[in-house]
């Protein structure tokens, strides 16, 4: 395979990975809807995919480990406040 084929493989392989890790992490926000002591869910990197992310007030706020084969991590954040910014 040629190097310009490789490369356009890579790429649809990490879009793919993206349009998989966000629509995990619309069901997964869903699912998290209102439960008390999750502040945020957003997504990152891990190796060359991708991870969800929960935010969480304190230990203890039960969350899946995996949502659509795509994994989860937990980060205890405590209170997250938005703050106004200034120009």
């Amino acid at each position: 395979m040629a190097a310009h084929g490789r490369d356009e493989a890579a790429f649809v392989a990490a879009h793919d990975a993206l349009v998989t890790a966000r629509r995990a992490q619309a069901r997964l926000c869903a699912a998290l809807r209102g439960r008390r002591g999750v502040c945020g869910v957003g997504l990152t990197r891990r190796g060359d995919g991708y991870a969800l992310r929960v935010n969480v007030v304190h230990p203890g706020v039960h969350v899946p480990a995996v949502v659509d084969g795509v994994p989860v991590e937990v980060r205890t954040t405590g209170r997250l406040t938005a703050h106004a910014v200034t120009g």
